[in-house]
């Protein structure tokens, strides 16, 4: 099982055990552009349920905090949270 760091920036190391035939499971902070198996939430559409539940209660100043850009699921929860 493999979750990338939030310091992550090079997935080589995870090419080199793909490399040796190893296989692993990718969960949570994942490279797609790595092929194996994975784990993830639906952080797009998590997030998007969470900012349309507050705006519904009638909530109007929401933030969005989010964490660094290279890492795919912020990148997803900042999209749900824009489309809310």
């Amino acid at each position: 099982l493999i979750s990338l760091s939030l310091e992550t920036q090079s997935t080589a190391h995870l090419e080199e055990i793909k490399n040796n035939h190893i296989h692993f499971i990718q969960f949570d902070r994942i490279s797609p552009a790595i092929d194996s198996y994975t784990v993830v939430n639906d952080n797009e559409e998590a997030s998007y349920q969470a900012v349309a539940h507050l705006a519904k209660q009638g909530y109007q100043n929401i933030a969005y905090f989010g964490g660094p850009a290279h890492l795919n699921l912020y990148q997803e929860r900042k999209q749900g949270y824009k489309n809310a």
